[in-house]
């Protein structure tokens, strides 16, 4: 009895196994170490990256504002496009504010003409808040302009 029990502790048979599982073990406790190790770093950095893009705005390449439906400017700000509205309705009278959204939609129409889009950019920024002021006066566009749906529509489809 004690013959096949020595025999069996002496041979070296199946010994490249037991390696190779002691090996598997191993690594998978460095793998399993490292992930405890950098969880609460990970978990962190997540949660700052939620916080810093909770708070931004989803915009097409149209132009268009997809999380609130209004208008995104392409090279402005919002603040800028604010500070014009407020420059616009302050210092501009009726017939100036109609002549200016008249320049500018004629600017953003032949930027389109030429093929050149992204021509048009700064003119449906600066036409997005001459709009505006028109809107909040209560006046139309003036007759003979392309309306800034039009002129966006025409964009959209230059771009696409």
């Amino acid at each position: 009895m004690a013959r096949p029990l020595f025999r069996f502790l002496r041979s070296e048979r199946g010994a490249v196994t037991v390696d190779w599982v002691v090996l598997t073990a191993a690594v998978a406790g460095l793998g399993i170490t490292t992930i405890l190790g950098v969880q609460t770093g990970v978990i962190n950095l997540g949660g700052e990256v939620n916080s810093a893009l909770s708070g931004v705005a989803v915009a097409s390449l149209t132009g268009e504002d997809v999380s609130s439906g209004g208008y995104t400017p392409f090279i402005a700000t919002q603040d800028d496009i604010a500070n014009w509205v407020q420059e616009y309705t302050d210092n501009f009278s009726d017939d100036e504010l109609r002549s200016l959204y008249a320049e500018l939609s004629m600017g953003a129409a032949n930027a389109l003409d030429a093929g050149n889009p992204a021509g048009s950019e700064i003119y449906f920024d600066l036409m997005s808040a001459a709009n505006t002021a028109l809107r909040n006066r209560g006046l139309d566009i003036p007759d003979g302009s392309s309306s800034f749906d039009d002129l966006m529509a025409r964009y959209d489809a230059a771009v696409t």
